[in-house]
């Protein structure tokens, strides 16, 4: 058995920065943002195509040291909460329609988007190969000479890491606040807190709905934020013959992971709105089930690099074996009739690749079927099979390494990819998490009326409200349909001499 060593190894958070950003261990600082999302029913696929334009824009609209990871979860076992009433018909009238409603197995999801910024290079400590590289150029370059006089120096370390994460702060929080402002055009979005990130990683650390609750209400840890999130270790372990892994706790929770490896594309496009525009999508389903994809934009020169690498694979695979011990050499045309057609179509598909305007990235998806009762996976995992199947994504469902997994999709650890992938912006706009079936209004303020008087002859009618009028639109699995329901104000009529 695998054991995932230290359970503060899965995790990146260090500590708050300030009252919306937190430091990890990575010198990153990441926020996070909610959104209500698109209910995917009644949506064309123009609507689709729209939506995905949108997020292009604003993805691409971020700083290129920007990494996204978006997370999609849903959860059953949602329940009701009614206000008690003063008046007793009245409460029990409430309390019988909460009884009823919470026997329908009601579920509830959410959407949460994590930005991590990457420090420059001047706040890390170098490596020995950025000590040889700047070593070697401290000659001729000023700005290396500054940085091992900074990388030496104790003091004008913290210093300079000081004014180093105040600029990360600032262009964080600039990108955050436009993307905010672009998607509230469209729906209701809103940035969280400290608190409120919390509250969510702690969630993704145990994957236990009432995790989060729990960090609502508890102190946020002011250091060692990594320690504190796990409740216990991560193991895999094989229950009736279905791969899991556990997660210890007072009671324990069990997952399956299942790791992305491909998203069918027809000549480099994706479908837009892949998770959501099919009837049966995965993120329409039912059921405990986390999903998470991550996008870290490449460089201008590790794109670069990137294609060098792979061109010279492909030369490499082109070397004629009659040539190299004759010594003749064959002329491009001969060599390229002779190629195999593997090969040949390789070389196409990079050549169209280069030839790409988008930015190019690293990205990573995951989806974590979750819960207490390992049957109850495995039939979630199977419907979820069929889902993603039928949204042509490839996935590998994890066994040994779902320790590995289950700390990749952790918030803040863009820098610990597991089984990537190479996306484009659009590419990943076309997966981004935005949607998911509307909710309904969740919390509705007392309807608290005033005191209206009605004059007839000498006597005065005064109506007063004694039961909260509620609206709420949830998804009921039993009955496979959502359920809106109205909780009817009671008035009562009060004679007055």
């Amino acid at each position: 058995m695998k054991n995932a060593g230290p359970t503060s190894a899965n995790f990146a958070a260090i500590e708050p920065y300030n009252n919306f950003l937190i430091l990890t261990k990575y010198s990153t600082l990441i926020g996070a943002i909610e959104l209500s999302g698109r209910d995917p029913d009644g949506l064309t696929a123009a609507d689709h195509a729209g939506l995905c334009a949108i997020s292009q824009s604003i993805i691409g609209a971020l700083p290129r040291s920007v990494t996204i990871t978006e997370y999609f979860e849903h959860s059953d076992g949602s329940s009701v909460q009614v206000r008690r009433r003063d008046d007793p018909r009245s409460d029990a009238l409430s309390q019988q329609r909460e009884s009823y409603l919470n026997s329908k197995n009601l579920n509830r999801s959410r959407i949460v988007h994590y930005f991590e910024i990457d420090p420059s290079e001047n706040l890390n400590d170098l490596d020995m190969l950025g000590l040889l590289r700047h070593g070697g150029m401290a000659m001729f370059s000023q700005r290396s000479r500054t940085i091992l006089q900074n990388a030496l120096s104790w003091e004008k370390n913290f210093l300079l890491d000081r004014s180093e994460l105040a600029r990360q702060a600032k262009l964080l929080q600039d990108g955050i606040s436009e993307v905010l402002a672009k998607w509230g055009g469209l729906f209701k979005v809103k940035q969280l807190t400290t608190q409120e990130q919390w509250a969510h990683m702690k969630f993704i650390a145990s994957l236990d709905p009432q995790s989060h609750e729990e960090g609502l209400t508890e102190a946020v840890p002011e250091e060692d934020m990594d320690a504190a999130l796990s409740p216990g270790d991560v193991v895999p372990v094989t229950i009736g013959q279905i791969d899991l892994l556990k997660i210890s706790g007072v009671t324990n929770v069990y997952a399956k992971l299942a790791s992305v490896r491909r998203f069918s594309r027809k000549r480099g496009l994706m479908q837009p709105g892949l998770w959501a525009a099919q009837s049966k999508a995965p993120v329409r389903l039912p059921g405990n089930y986390l999903i998470m994809t991550r996008w870290k934009p490449r460089t201008e020169a590790s794109t670069e690099l990137f294609f060098g690498a792979k061109n010279r694979e492909l030369d490499r695979a082109r070397v004629d074996l009659f040539s190299v011990i004759t010594g003749k050499q064959q002329s491009e045309e001969v060599k390229n009739a002779n190629l195999k057609e593997s090969i040949r179509k390789k070389i196409s598909e990079l050549g169209i690749a280069e030839s790409v305007s988008d930015v190019w990235g690293i990205g990573s998806s995951l989806v974590c079927v979750f819960g207490r009762d390992p049957k109850a996976i495995q039939d979630t995992a199977t419907a979820l099979k069929a889902a993603l199947g039928n949204a042509h994504i490839n996935v590998t469902w994890e066994s040994l390494q779902a320790p590995d997994a289950f700390a990749s999709m952790q918030p803040g650890n863009g820098h610990k990819p597991f089984r990537t992938l190479h996306l484009t912006s659009s590419q990943f706009a076309a997966g981004s998490l935005i949607y998911q079936s509307s909710e309904g209004q969740v919390v509705v303020p007392d309807m608290r009326m005033r005191k209206q008087h009605i004059s007839s002859n000498r006597r005065t009618a005064r109506r007063s409200t004694t039961a909260l009028s509620l609206t709420v639109g949830l998804w009921s699995s039993e009955l496979g349909q959502f359920v809106k329901v109205r909780l009817l104000q009671k008035t009562r009529w009060q004679r007055i001499r």
